[in-house]
C-alpha cells in the first residue's frame, strides 16, 4: 500500500516554507562542505608552490657557494702552478743548458757538420 503524505495542519504555505527552509539548510551545508574541502586543498597547493620556490632558491644559493669555492680552488691551483713554473723555469733552463752543452761537447765532429746550428752550441773556449 502506498504511503500517503502526512496530513498538513491545514496550512499549505507553512509546508512550502518548511520545504524551502530544508532546501536552504541542505544547500548551506553543501556549500559549507565545499568550502571546508576547497580551502585546505588550495592552501596545500599554495604551500607546495612556496616550498618548491624556497627549495629552488636554496639550491641556487648552495650551487653558487660551491661554484665560488671551486673557482677559488681552480684559481689558487692555477696560481700555484704558475708560481711553481716561474720558480722552476730558471732551474730547468740551467739543467737543459748544462745537459745541452755536455751533449754538444761529446758530439763527434762529423755529427756537428750534419746537425744545423750545432756549431753555435759548442762552447767557445
Amino acid at each position: 500500500m502506498p504511503e500517503t503524505p502526512a496530513p498538513t495542519s491545514g496550512r499549505p504555505g507553512l509546508a512550502h516554507a518548511e520545504r524551502q527552509f530544508v532546501r536552504s539548510v541542505v544547500a548551506g551545508l553543501v556549500l559549507l562542505g565545499a568550502v571546508a574541502v576547497a580551502g585546505p586543498l588550495l592552501s596545500y597547493r599554495s604551500d607546495v608552490a612556496t616550498a618548491r620556490s624556497e627549495f629552488q632558491s636554496r639550491m641556487t644559493r648552495e650551487a653558487r657557494v660551491y661554484a665560488e669555492a671551486l673557482a677559488i680552488v681552480i684559481v689558487s691551483g692555477t696560481l700555484s702552478a704558475c708560481a711553481l713554473t716561474l720558480v722552476l723555469l730558471p732551474v730547468l733552463f740551467r739543467i737543459f743548458a748544462c745537459f745541452t752543452e755536455q751533449v754538444v761537447d761529446r758530439m763527434p765532429a762529423q755529427l756537428l757538420r750534419v746537425v744545423p746550428g750545432a756549431k753555435n752550441l759548442r762552447k767557445a773556449g
